[in-house]
């Protein structure tokens, strides 16, 4: 039978790293786990624009003068917006600046829905103005809103839409349908990852002392490791 050889400290610094991995996961915990019965929103948003290309040979200012003198938007811009908190959002402010004016304004849900997680704005647009804020109240959690304005394009220059709420500027993401709701796992995966890293290194450490302490261990491990150089020396010079 091999004969294990105890270095003085080899258990002591197997012991350490177990000690300061538990250290790093429960400080990693710690901000999550205080915050996990904390009521708190997490807005995200999307924007899309869409808009008529109208050829040159059909005059696009004259087309687009026809569009607006019959309240038909040339353009138009959908801001979709999400929570996807443990709370609803008290109150969600929304600023957008369009290269145009504004024509129409529609939502969904409508306001004549009734819907009973969301208090829409009753938003009536400015007249020839291409700007404008608003809030959103009360917005619960999981259900996407859908904010539509329609309006006459008069340069090439992109919409411009902010969203802040509680204070807060939201997150800008492609689609808010591929937002992940909130969950308890959120908030203890990194202190998992630390303690489970930290667990692979005490057993590799714990091992190495093992393959140092026993002779026979270490010489075949040494004798291992002179094989794995030589793969790696031949693969790199193949012809020496």
């Amino acid at each position: 039978m091999a004969e294990i050889k105890n270095h003085p400290g080899s258990h002591t610094s197997t012991t350490v790293i177990a000690v300061l991995t538990l250290i790093a996961a429960v400080i990693a915990a710690l901000p999550g786990f205080f915050a996990l019965n904390k009521e708190h929103a997490a807005i995200y948003y999307a924007v899309e624009s869409s808009g008529i290309q109208i050829p040159d040979s059909l005059n696009p200012g004259s087309v687009r003068k026809v569009l607006s003198s019959n309240g038909i938007p040339s353009n138009t811009l959908n801001v979709d917006l999400i929570n996807q908190g443990n709370y609803q959002a008290d109150e969600v402010k929304v600023s957008i600046v369009v290269p145009g004016k504004f024509i129409t304004f529609s939502s969904k849900p409508k306001n004549e829905d009734n819907p009973i997680w969301v208090r829409l704005p009753e938003l009536q647009l400015p007249l020839n103005k291409n700007s404008i804020q608003f809030s959103v109240e009360q917005l619960g959690t999981t259900k996407p809103l859908t904010l539509s304005f329609g309006y006459q394009r008069e340069s090439d220059e992109k919409p411009l839409v902010q969203v802040f709420y509680n204070g807060n500027p939201a997150s800008l993401v492609n689609s808010v349908l591929s937002v992940p709701s909130w969950s308890p796992w959120d908030v203890f995966r990194i202190p998992l990852y630390i303690l489970g890293g930290g667990l692979i290194l005490v057993l590799i450490w714990a091992a190495g002392i093992v393959i140092v302490s026993t002779p026979k261990f270490k010489e075949q491990f040494e004798v291992f490791l002179i094989k794995v150089a030589r793969e790696v020396v031949k693969s790199i010079y193949p012809f020496h």
